[in-house]
């Protein structure tokens, strides 16, 4: 019997408690506050949020471009826009994306609620320049549409 060779009992736990240690490990890595699902959810959001500010800003350079080169008819500069000409032009040039309200006007800031298919976004969109001044989700804790 001296001539067998094998593992040992106590080489087989070191083994197993080694492999259940690395385990625990990267589970924590990959499901823990900072872990990979969580980043990708966060880089998601982010993403969706800041496609939605790019379009919203293309939308208002689009819309103050055809305004001051004469575009847009009873529509001599910014000043003369409205909370709804704001919202039906938004509707129309951001593709995708539902203009749910447009509240303020020229001498103040307009807020605007946009929804896409996942999340809702409020944006702050300065009246003097029509150009965003903050964009942000209209429920953060949930990024669900309001």
């Amino acid at each position: 019997m001296k001539n067998q060779k094998g593992i040992t009992l106590v080489a087989l736990v070191i083994t197993i408690v080694v492999l259940l240690i690395l385990a625990g490990v990267t589970i924590s890595m990959v499901m823990g506050d900072n872990g990979v699902l969580s980043n990708s959810q966060k880089a998601k959001y982010e993403s969706a949020k800041g496609t939605a500010a790019d379009s919203l800003s293309s939308a208002l350079s689009s819309y103050t471009s055809d305004i001051y080169a004469g575009n847009k008819e009873g529509v001599a500069d910014v000043s003369q826009v409205d909370a709804d000409a704001l919202k039906s032009e938004l509707q129309a040039q951001m593709v995708g994306y539902t203009i749910v309200e447009c509240t303020g006007n020229y001498d103040s800031n307009y807020t605007v609620k946009i929804n896409d298919n996942n999340y809702g976004y409020t944006a702050a969109i300065n009246g003097k320049s029509l150009s965003y001044s903050s964009f942000e989700f209209t429920n953060p804790d949930t990024h669900a549409k309001n």
